[in-house]
């Protein structure tokens, strides 16, 4: 019973894993956008 449970936690972490990594690239993403943006802005200013 016990190792049944283990290989179905192994199986939804194997799941898991690749949706945070794509979750944590979009925000990362989206961060330096909001940072980059107003930096171009702020070198066309200057």
């Amino acid at each position: 019973m016990k190792k049944d449970l283990e290989e179905k936690l192994k199986v939804s972490v194997k799941l898991i894993e690749p949706t945070i990594i794509i979750f944590m690239s979009l925000i990362i993403c989206i961060i330096f956008i909001y940072v980059f943006i107003p930096m171009m802005n702020l070198v066309d200013l200057i």
